[in-house]
């Protein structure tokens, strides 16, 4: 893949707006995001398959979905059929390789990636930058208590609907399950089965996994030329995005002019947006395949400081939360 059109990669924890920025992005005439291919969490896709296969949630639907469009025009049950065998086909492919084909396939001069599941790892993130090492990065960010928030209201989502998503409750647990904040990474990866969360109850606080999360995050980018990095807060895009989607399109070397700018604020016309078909519908955040439109309402004002609702214990949060989301400028 030629310099010129390196991908963008998205770099945020899951309950970040990642599938609603990443379909804005995409719709720049000069972008075309894909939904969660998961590609650089295995070395190949045959090992791809394997996380797929252990996965508590549908971990594949949206590389079905991506060649399903590419390769064979439209998404139907149909053609995510001839997806799969597309994929058996090339299991011996890394996940760079088949990241490729798909950048090729589109035409687009950047493609864009935000799998969250990139960021629990430093492996994949460094498989990113070994396979693409000229690869944009966009380190997206949402306040800590919004982000809580969302990982709670998800997971109790989940469990009115008798689904047990062991990512998701990775993300939410503090205790012995939970990383410790200063690791490098989570210990477990989120493809894990859910019975192996079984094994006690467990206090329910997000911040630490958005804590440890961006820490990997910024480990990571230390190691790249910051030229091509920029941090964006998820809330600031997303109450003007005119003002911000210019400042990434500007960033990245891309048109600026109305039209542009216009069409990226329009992340419901993303070939990605609604559900798929019956045998791969996911790859994109439900919420948003729900109601894909932009609405500002998605990222309320909320404060650093006070006691977190979810706690029973009143507590607030922890000082290395606070210390890095003001680094970042929330309040």
């Amino acid at each position: 893949m030629p310099d010129d059109s390196a991908p963008l990669i998205i770099l945020a924890p899951p309950r970040s707006f990642t599938s609603v920025v990443c379909a804005m992005l995409g719709q720049h005439p000069q972008m075309f995001a894909f939904p969660e291919t998961h590609l650089f969490a295995a070395d190949t896709l045959r090992h791809w398959r394997q996380l797929c296969d252990e996965a508590s949630y549908p971990m594949a639907d949206g590389l079905l979905r991506v060649v399903a469009e590419l390769f064979f025009e439209r998404q139907t049950e149909a053609t995510v059929e001839q997806a799969m065998r597309w994929l058996q086909r090339r299991s011996h492919l890394s996940g760079g390789a088949v990241f490729s084909l798909l950048a090729e396939q589109s035409g687009a001069l950047i493609p864009v990636d935000k799998s969250p599941s990139t960021v629990y790892e430093a492996a994949s993130m460094e498989r990113c930058a070994h396979w693409f090492p000229q690869a944009r990065y966009l380190h997206l960010l949402r306040h800590p208590r919004g982000y809580s928030r969302s990982v709670l209201h998800t997971l109790d989502h989940c469990r009115r609907r008798g689904v047990f998503p062991y990512w998701l409750w990775h993300l939410a647990a503090q205790g012995p399950e939970r990383p410790d904040a200063s690791t490098a990474a989570p210990r477990s990866h989120p493809s894990k089965r859910a019975e192996e969360a079984s094994s006690g109850p467990a206090i329910l606080d997000p911040q630490h996994s958005w804590l440890s999360l961006h820490g990997n995050i910024l480990h990571f980018l230390r190691t790249q030329d910051p030229a091509r990095c920029l941090c964006v807060r998820g809330e600031d895009l997303l109450r003007d995005p005119q003002l911000h989607l210019t400042t990434v399109a500007h960033w990245l070397g891309l048109r600026t002019d109305a039209e542009a700018v216009e069409a990226m604020q329009h992340p419901e016309h993303s070939p990605f947006a609604g559900p798929g078909p019956a045998n791969a519908p996911g790859g994109n955040d439900p919420f948003f395949q729900k109601e894909p439109a932009v609405r500002r309402t998605r990222a309320p004002e909320v404060s650093l400081t006070g006691a977190l609702e979810w706690r029973s214990d009143n507590g607030g949060f922890q000082p290395e939360v606070i210390a890095l989301a003001r680094e970042f400028g929330y309040q």
